[in-house]
């Protein structure tokens, strides 16, 4: 058995904080250690495993607006679908190094993270829509920088993405997935874990900085014709009559792009257009995609985040998740990847769920705002998955169907850092 290695500190320590007022507190019990989680009773025997979403035919033809369509395409025609079972399980190593979360001591702050708290003002933050490249770029934390919507959390945000350590959405406001985010890149780094932005973690930080945080991009002929299908209606049965779940708008396309919240791209750039190319805008620029192998996933339905680890046992990256709900609940214990299927089809099975008065199975095209998203990544329990989303904002604010659902962005990049037979253990 492994001694208390990062894995075996992972959970507990990022567990040992609670949202309450806008912060996370650390908190422990008497003697010290995590409190324990209460578990979920999961029945998962009305799950049918025709609900789960078919592979797309490589013939098939994308979204050609959609770049992070066409780039999950790329490896299409080569991912096959293996014989169910032949997926590895997870070594004897990898089992007991998971047994025990809440049982390592976590070390509570007797400080709030809010100054007013502790007789210092908090400092307030102009609109967004004043914001510049420049001024988010030069933005620098210090202690009356406290919660909001501020400059220094888009900075940051960014960061923390480019640490492997993401807050989902960019979009400025330091929010439970960006404490989240800050609690597990504190403990990527070695520092004490609470979820709170300090000097340390902004010292941590700074050593990402080496390229801007916010740029000037000139759109694209391609970004402004789009094609966009206008809108996507919410009834299955008329999705099902779809050619694709596109876009449905420049906003939400490079929204994903750039890995943005929508609403907080437009206050970013209010006044510009979006309608012809050339015209130039601010994103943010999170820097290349990590490809180095994941050798194990831990998804945390208490902590809403989906958890990967190298070979010797070390957090690498940690996502925001949306992970099962009280009528759907996710799969318990250990599991292992399946099949790899990127811009799948989805099959809706009312045995499973059922979608306003369709009663009937489904079959609804590929496409960003297809029910899976980008990416399906299949379990080796029948009908559970890994996917993306069509609604990156409600990463963490919504329940699934069971699945670990991520914004659409971070599951392509998944699949590419995993293989089938990864282990996937599921934790409360």
């Amino acid at each position: 058995m492994l001694k208390r290695s990062t894995l075996t500190l992972a959970v507990s320590a990022l567990l040992s904080g609670v949202v309450t007022a806008g912060v996370i507190a650390a908190t422990s019990n008497s003697n010290g250690t995590a409190p324990a989680i209460a578990s979920t009773k999961v029945n998962t025997a009305s799950r049918s495993a025709n609900s789960e979403p078919q592979a797309i035919n490589a013939a098939a033809l994308p979204d050609p607006a959609d770049t992070l369509e066409a780039d999950s395409l790329q490896n299409a025609a080569q991912t096959q679908r293996p014989v169910p079972g032949s997926a590895v399980p997870p070594t004897a190593q990898e089992t007991d190094a998971v047994k025990d979360f809440a049982s390592t001591p976590v070390g509570a702050s007797g400080t709030s993270a809010n100054p007013a708290a502790n007789g210092s003002p908090a400092a307030s933050a102009p609109p967004v829509s004043t914001w510049t490249a420049e001024s988010i770029n030069t933005a620098e934390w210090n202690e009356s920088i406290t919660e909001g919507q501020h400059p220094v959390f888009a900075k940051a945000q960014v960061l923390l993405e480019r640490g492997r350590a993401s807050s989902g959405v960019i979009d400025g406001t330091y929010g439970r997935n960006m404490m989240k985010a800050i609690a597990a890149y504190e403990l990527m780094q070695g520092l004490p874990v609470d979820g709170k932005m300090d000097a340390d973690v902004w010292a941590k930080l700074e050593q990402h900085a080496g390229q801007p945080e916010f740029i000037q991009y000139s759109l694209t002929d391609k970004d402004v014709k789009g094609p966009y299908v206008g809108s996507i209606p919410r009834d299955y049965a008329l999705q099902a009559k779809m050619k694709t779940l596109g876009y449905t708008s420049i906003y939400e396309m490079l929204g994903e792009k750039f890995h943005m919240d929508v609403e907080f791209l437009k206050q970013l750039n209010k006044g510009k257009s979006f309608s012809k190319a050339g015209e130039v805008i601010t994103i943010a620029s999170v820097g290349p995609v990590d490809n180095s192998p994941i050798s194990l996933l831990i998804a945390h339905k208490g902590a809403s985040e989906l958890y990967g680890f190298d070979a010797n046992n070390k957090m690498i990256v940690a996502y925001p998740a949306t992970i099962g709900s009280d009528e759907t609940p996710s799969p318990s214990g250990k599991h292992t990847i399946r099949a790899i299927s990127p811009n799948p089809h989805y099959g809706y099975d009312p045995k499973n769920f059922i979608q306003g008065k369709n009663m009937r199975k489904l079959t609804l095209p590929p496409g960003p705002n297809n029910p899976v998203g980008l990416m399906w990544i299949a379990l080796s329990k029948p009908s559970f998955g890994i996917h993306g989303t069509p609604e990156p904002s409600r990463i963490d604010k919504t329940r699934s169907h069971g699945c670990v659902r991520l914004t659409n962005w971070h599951a392509i990049e998944l699949s590419k850092r995993i293989k089938v037979g990864t282990p996937v253990q599921f934790e409360q």
